[in-house]
């Protein structure tokens, strides 16, 4: 975890290991308060136990019974004021329906300049 926190807080859903490190850093470098999960289901179960988070990145491709397109449907409805980032190396959604969307590879300065952007 970074030192230094500017309050903003980051919820990544990522269930490659090393992907979900590697972003995670990003953002904590960038000064954000990271909360991690692998499945979009897990991701649900902190959320619904009210977690505070500014921004959401996640994933569209993760086990279980939700995907990141499901995330990002659910958040609109229950948070509407938490943006959420998308990524995919499979997917390439519909425009409308996500409004950032970060194919992958994807370079994570891009992202974190985004969510910066997006929580201030």
């Amino acid at each position: 975890m970074a030192s230094h926190t500017d309050g903003r807080a980051v919820l990544v859903v990522e269930d490659e290991p090393l992907l979900r490190l590697d972003i995670a850093q990003a953002f904590e470098d960038a000064g954000f308060t990271v909360l991690e999960a692998a499945t979009v289901d897990e991701a649900l179960e902190a959320l619904g136990r009210g977690i505070d988070v500014d921004l959401i990145f996640t994933d569209i491709e993760t086990p279980g019974r939700h995907n990141g397109l499901d995330l990002v449907e659910i958040a609109r409805a229950h948070w509407p004021d938490v943006p959420v980032l998308v990524t995919s190396g499979k997917h390439r959604p519909e425009t409308p329906r996500i409004a950032w969307f970060f194919p992958k590879p994807y370079d994570a300065t891009k992202i974190v300049t985004q969510a910066r952007s997006l929580a201030d």
